[in-house]
């Protein structure tokens, strides 16, 4: 059984591995506290027709601040409706029912974006003078 350094270890290198596929300018928006870091589980379905890295999509989803930026992202991708729909499924977006692509986006953009901020309106009051 390993113990918990050993797991540590194994965690430290996963982690150094995926911040060497990270921008500088995204590394220095995890040191500034700016860029937050998701855990998605292993078990997730895995977008068979996707050439998007779908971890790092949803660290810049995660890390930014408004929703346009995030439609903004995702509409850079230009993804048809099926490619958007295993993208969803890929972050962990609920979609069910929805079958128009824009419909598919926003779902995504309030899965990884549009919570949080909400929650961050919530918690710090800055709809209110």
């Amino acid at each position: 059984m390993k113990t918990s350094v050993d797991l540590s270890v194994g965690l430290l290198r996963k982690f150094a591995d995926f911040t060497k596929k990270l921008s500088p300018e995204q590394l220095e928006a995890v040191v500034a506290g700016t860029l937050k870091f998701v855990i998605i589980e292993a078990s997730a379905p895995k977008a068979s027709g996707l050439t998007v890295d779908v971890e790092q999509l949803s660290a810049e989803l995660g890390g930014m601040t408004s929703r346009d930026a995030a439609v903004q992202r995702l509409e850079d991708l230009k993804l048809t409706a099926q490619l958007m729909k295993e993208l969803a499924k890929a972050l962990g977006a609920p979609i069910a029912g929805v079958r128009k692509r824009d419909a598919i986006r926003d779902r995504i953009v309030e899965h990884t974006v549009g919570f949080r901020l909400n929650s961050e309106t919530i918690r710090h009051g800055s709809w209110s003078s």
